[in-house]
């Protein structure tokens, strides 16, 4: 086992809640002129980030968490059987986080099936005429359709969501892991700190935001004036 830079979980947890209160001593003045904690970003430097590990403060908040949380759920606690513990729900969350990606590509690809399907009936519609009963058919199989991809959505919204949620924890076990074995030098350490979630997890809301918007158009027209291409 890689050696750890804390020599007992005691030391780990005390020097957190040192850390957390140097971190805390330096205030600013808010808009409303009253004293504020001025936040610290990963790089060191002075952030308005507020986001769940977009400063110092939230980072170390969450460590003291983590091991309170790990200390009510074991009877001999250890700092060795901790970053364990934590080991295991990185690879754990790592691997949910890849399910919902996988998940919301096969949704999408079925909502690409459908887009195409809307393209044949604009394109009939469109490109030669259409006697007025089918016409009322082909509109109503597209009412139809955009129906079905709103249900599909929902379910990529749900994966999105949780692919968020797993990978938030997963970068959280890195950093805390990175922690037990450099001490505050692990901001200086890439790998605690290594995101090969972010990017996807950007690309996802932009295809998920790109889809929701052709949706709320094509809930409003005719099939002639559907968005049907992604």
């Amino acid at each position: 086992m890689e050696k750890l830079f804390f020599d007992t979980l005691e030391a780990f947890i005390t020097d957190v809640r040192a850390y957390r209160e140097e971190l805390n001593a330096t205030t600013i003045t808010d808009e409303d002129g009253k004293p504020k904690v001025q936040l610290i970003g990963i790089d060191g430097n002075p952030t308005d980030d507020d986001s769940t590990l977009g400063s110092r403060q939230a980072i170390f908040e969450h460590f003291e968490n983590l091991y309170n949380a790990y200390i009510e759920q074991t009877d001999a606690p250890s700092l060795e059987s901790m970053d364990q513990a934590h080991g295991m729900v990185l690879i754990t969350y790592s691997a949910s986080y890849r399910r919902c990606v996988n998940s919301f590509d096969e949704l999408f690809e079925e909502i690409k099936d459908k887009l195409k399907r809307l393209d044949e009936i604009k394109n009939k519609l469109l490109s030669e005429p259409v006697p007025a009963d089918e016409v009322s058919k082909l509109e109503e199989e597209a009412s139809a359709t955009v129906n079905e991809m709103y249900n599909l959505a929902f379910k990529m919204k749900k994966y999105y969501e949780g692919a968020q949620e797993f990978s938030t924890t997963a970068r959280l076990m890195c950093m805390v892991m990175g922690y037990m074995k450099l001490g505050r030098e692990f901001f200086n350490d890439p790998n605690s700190f290594e995101d090969t979630f972010t990017p996807c997890i950007h690309s996802m809301f932009k295809d998920f935001d790109r889809l929701r918007k052709i949706l709320k158009h094509n809930a409003r027209c005719s099939a002639k004036d559907m968005i049907t291409t992604f």
